[in-house]
């Protein structure tokens, strides 16, 4: 089943970013190809994309603690 834009009955559908008037963010309208009719608001960034990356180089940063600490130990020991 195809998605009909309510206003022209249009089909077809693009992706326009746009930084609303005082908005600190920049936001991606999904909108009619037709009459430009927007139907739909989706975040500027992946967000989900940024929170994976974050998560791996929290743990990078956790390894890399656990070394140090384990140098300083050994260090202290000899």
């Amino acid at each position: 089943m195809k998605s009909i834009c309510p206003h022209c009955k249009g089909m077809f559908w693009e992706v326009e970013t746009d930084e609303p008037r005082n908005s600190a963010f920049k936001v991606n309208f999904i909108r009619c190809a037709g009459c430009k009719a927007p139907i739909g608001v989706k975040d500027f960034f992946d967000t989900h994309s940024k929170l994976v990356e974050m998560e791996k180089s929290i743990k990078d940063l956790t390894g890399l603690l656990h070394q140090i600490d384990e140098n300083v130990r050994r260090l202290s020991r000899g």
